[in-house]
Formats: structure tokens, sequence, C-alpha cells
């Protein structure tokens, strides 16, 4: 009985030395963590994000801290890498509420990742019943997907990823997807592997480590390849400097209705060009009570730069719009006249885009632009410019941000 309780006196005293130990040890690469912490703020401060963010990994990996952790998710935020941000963030959270000396970051690590989640972009791995077969095994970038993963939403960092499908006895489908930084909710469906009779038995697959922090995908630029569609609503404002048989007259306030259809391309990064179809109503009248009934058909080819990646997103526009006014001119001085010629003209403005989280890949967006045409409308009446403003607002679908 005696022996029986040394024994145990000496398992529960080893147990109280290891993490004392362990603590020691850990306490002993506390130098080398503070420098490589120091060093990370260093790159950060230069813009150096990703040599910032693998110091502060290794930072935390010595001496695991809260503000470590804050400090990597800034990091990875201002790389544009927002769900690797998000994950830094929660776990920042956790460790602080772990820790009496930074328990204070526990709040602000939360909000920090709560303001982040609405922005996530996901990865949507869709396998039908008719691709479930025995053995099914779906990577990304090398790494698997696991089955509970499959037909869910997954956060992922914005960039360029490879998936592979592969099974006994099947040939393996491979594809790249690209991921936008922000908002983008993104759907892939795997298709029935084909069967391979001549495919060798598989060999075992080698075990995969999954790290807890995931791997950095290098962002690609905001908006690469992406296309949108929609429609806009608004007021278009007519302002003519005409000549005629009655001599210079100057018309405006001619503010009707105005429609339009769009498509839109974004090149690279912010860079776009946009193509419009609208329709308006319009109609002035002079100092004299002479009139200008008309309607306005007109199509802009335009450029457009928007600003940053987030949920509002400002842009400039600008370019040019080739319009046909027709309709009835009455009292000019020499009778009533008809409206009929085609006028090209330049405009430019300025746009603002809203993406909220709850419209997934919905956007508003709403604008104001200046334009100029220039031509002759009629035999005898003779605009030498036609100018005015368009105020617009309408929502467009597939530029997930």
């Amino acid at each position: 009985m005696g022996t029986t309780r040394l024994v145990a006196a000496a398992i529960v005293g080893l147990l109280l030395l290891a993490p004392a130990g362990a603590a020691r040890a850990q306490d002993g690469r506390k130098p080398e963590a503070e420098a490589l912490f120091k060093q990370g703020k260093a790159e950060m401060a230069k813009g150096n994000f990703d040599a910032a963010c693998r110091m502060f990994r290794s930072s935390q990996e010595l001496d695991p801290r809260a503000s470590t952790l804050m400090n990597l998710g800034a990091c990875h935020e201002s790389a544009g890498r927002l769900f690797s941000a998000w994950y830094a963030f929660v776990e920042a959270g956790k460790t602080a509420e772990r820790s009496l000396d930074e328990l204070a970051l526990a709040e602000h690590a939360k909000k920090r990742a709560e303001s982040l989640e609405p922005r996530l972009s996901s990865l949507k791995i869709t396998v039908a019943p008719s691709a479930d077969v025995a053995g099914l095994e779906i990577l990304r970038d090398g790494k698997p997907v696991l089955a509970g993963q499959w037909n869910n939403d997954v956060f992922v960092d914005g960039g360029e990823y490879t998936i592979v499908a592969r099974a006994p006895g099947r040939t393996p489908w491979t594809t790249t997807v690209t991921i936008a930084n922000e908002q983008e909710r993104e759907v892939l469906a795997v298709p029935p592997l084909a069967v391979d009779a001549a495919a060798p038995a598989p060999a075992a697959a080698a075990p995969v480590v999954s790290d807890a922090v995931p791997a950095p995908v290098a962002p690609r630029p905001s908006r690469a390849r992406k296309r949108a569609f929609g429609a806009l609503a608004g007021g278009r404002l007519l302002n003519v400097d005409a000549e005629s048989t009655a001599g210079h007259r100057s018309y405006s306030g001619g503010l009707g209705p105005h429609v339009a259809l769009f498509g839109q391309y974004w090149v690279t990064g912010g860079f776009a060009v946009r193509g419009e179809l609208g329709f308006a109503a319009l109609s002035t009248t002079d100092q004299d009570d002479s009139t200008i009934s008309a309607k306005l058909v007109s199509g802009g080819a335009l450029a457009e730069y928007t600003f940053g990646s987030g949920i509002v997103q400002p842009a400039v526009l600008a370019g040019g719009t080739l319009g046909r006014v027709f309709g009835d001119v009455t009292n000019l001085g020499t009778g009533d006249g008809a409206l009929g010629s085609t006028f090209p003209g330049v405009m430019g403005g300025l746009a603002l885009r809203i993406a909220p989280a709850q419209l997934r890949r919905f956007q508003l967006e709403a604008g104001v632009r200046y334009w100029e045409g220039f031509g002759s409308l009629s035999d005898t009446f003779h605009p030498t410019a036609i100018s005015g403003f368009m105020f617009h607002a309408g929502v467009s679908t597939g530029a997930g941000r």
C-alpha cells in the first residue's frame, strides 16, 4: 500500500513539474520573440506585409500573445488576406480571454473579427449525388477539402486556387478558380469523374497536415476579369445653345426621366470599360414660351476607375456618347420644325457603388455626370452645343468585389 502511494505521489509530482519546465523553456525564447515582433512592426511600416506576417507568426510560436495575433491580423488585412486576418483576430480574442494581462484586448479583437466577417469571400464546392463516387477526394491547392465542407460556403482569402477531384479507378478532374478579395460568393460544381479502366490501383494517400492558420495566398487585383450587368434610372437635364433664323437662343431646364441598361467588364484592378444604352424624354421652354419637345436616345462607351475594394466603392467615369434627338420644335421664328439629327459627345462624372453583404452579388450604384454634345438638329434650328447633367441610380449583379 505504501509503495502504491509513493508511485502516485511521483506521478502527480511529474505532472506538476512538466508545465513549469515547459514554461521555463518558453520563457527562455521570449527575447527572440520580442526581436521578431519588433522586426515585424518595422517591415509592416515599410509596406512589406508578407515579411511582416512571417515574423509575427514566428514570434507567436515562440511566445503566444494576443497582442502578437492582433498585429498579425492587421498585417493580413493590409495585404488583402481578409480571411487570414479574421482568423487571427478570432484567435487573439480567445488568447486574450485566457490571459489576465491582455484581457482588455478580448473585446477589441472580437469587434475587429465581426467587422471583417461580412466582407469575407467564400468558395462553395458542390458535389451532386451522381458525382459522389466511392473514395472521392477533393483537394484545394493540394490540401484536402473535407467532406463536411462539400456543398457549403467555406471562407477563403482572395486569389487563384487549383481544385482537383480524384477517386480510385476514375480520371482525375482539375480546374482553377479565381476568388475576389472581398464579398465573392463563388460556386464550383465537381462533375462526375469518368471511369478509367486502365488506371492502376491507387496507392494509399499520405496524411496531410493542416496548419491552424491558412497558408498565405497571393491576392489578385480586385475585380480582375469580372463582369457586371445592370439597370439605371434617373433624370437627364438638357441645355441647348442654338442659332436659328430668329437669332441666337439658349434653352435650359429641360429635365426628364432617363433609364438605361449597361454591361461592364473590369480589365484589371479597378479599371473597367462600360457600355450603356439609355432613353430619356425631355422638354425645354425659352423666354418667349417657345418649346422643344424632344426625346433623347443615347449609348455611352465609358471608362471607369473604382477606388478600393470595400463595401463603399467610389468611382470616376469618363467616355464618349453618341445620341439622337427627335421630336417637335415649336415657334422658333420660322414655324414648326422637326428634330432628327445624331450628335457625338463626351461625358464625365462620379459614381458611388455600395455592396452590402446581405445583397450577396448585387450592388447598388448612384452617380452624376456632365455631358457635352455637338451637332445640328434640323434645317431651321442649328444648335452649336448641347449639354446637361445626368443623375442616375441603379443595381448591378455579377461584379462581386
